[in-house]
C-alpha cells in the first residue's frame, strides 16, 4: 500500500512537472512570436520607410523635369515674342500711329 501511495505521489509530482514545463514552454513561446512579431513589424515599418523615401525622390524628380520643361517653354515663348517684337515694332507703331490718326478725323 505505501509503495503505491509513493507511485501514486511519483505520478502526481511527475504530472506537476510537466505542467509547469509546458507552463514555461508557453511563456517563452509567448515571449517569442511576440519578439518575432515586434521584428517583423520594424522590418516592415523601415522598408515602407524606405519605399515612402524612394517614392519621394522619383516624384521630386519628375517635378523638376516637369519645372524644367516649363521653363524651357516658357523661355523659347519668350524669345519668339521678342523676336516677333524686333522684326515687327516698326509696323506695329506705325499701324498704331495711322490708325489711331486715320480714325481720330
Amino acid at each position: 500500500m505505501e509503495d503505491m501511495i509513493k507511485q501514486i505521489l511519483d505520478m502526481e509530482k511527475k504530472a506537476h512537472d510537466i505542467v509547469e514545463e509546458a507552463r514555461e514552454k508557453q511563456t517563452h513561446l509567448d515571449e517569442d512570436v511576440e519578439s518575432a512579431v515586434q521584428e517583423l513589424k520594424q522590418e516592415w515599418t523601415a522598408k515602407m520607410n524606405k519605399k515612402i523615401e524612394t517614392l519621394r525622390a522619383q516624384e521630386a524628380k519628375i517635378a523638376q523635369e516637369k519645372l524644367t520643361q516649363i521653363e524651357s517653354n516658357t523661355q523659347m515663348q519668350l524669345n519668339k515674342l521678342e523676336q516677333l517684337y524686333q522684326e515687327n515694332e516698326k509696323k506695329w507703331v506705325d499701324m498704331l500711329f495711322e490708325d489711331i490718326f486715320t480714325t481720330g478725323s
